[in-house]
């Protein structure tokens, strides 16, 4: 696996943004996890639709509920620099 910034970066207008997309949900499919554990598979599958579905607005509203931190839609963008700021502190190991 990279373990560039760029090569893990995803954006929705990248040309490539499904394929990353269905690559990360393969490396890090909870379904195992998940399998066994129904009512939790069930919460997270609709936070997931309804996000999906709603975008900003309902993430907004889980990282109010779940998080108790209320944020705009103008805090969600990450600048360039805090990308290449957190990706600086991870530790190696994890992006392997």
């Amino acid at each position: 696996m990279n373990n560039k910034m760029e090569d893990i970066l995803i954006t929705a207008a990248d040309p490539e943004f499904a394929a990353k997309m269905q690559r990360l949900t393969n490396e890090h499919s909870m379904s195992g996890f998940l399998r066994t554990r129904g009512e939790i598979a069930n919460r997270v599958r609709t936070i997931v639709e309804d996000v999906a579905q709603r975008g900003n607005e309902a993430l907004i509203e889980c990282t109010k509920k779940f998080d108790s931190v209320e944020l705009t839609p103008a805090q969600l963008r990450v600048t360039p620099e805090e990308l290449e700021n957190a990706h600086s502190q991870i530790d190696a190991s994890l992006l392997e």
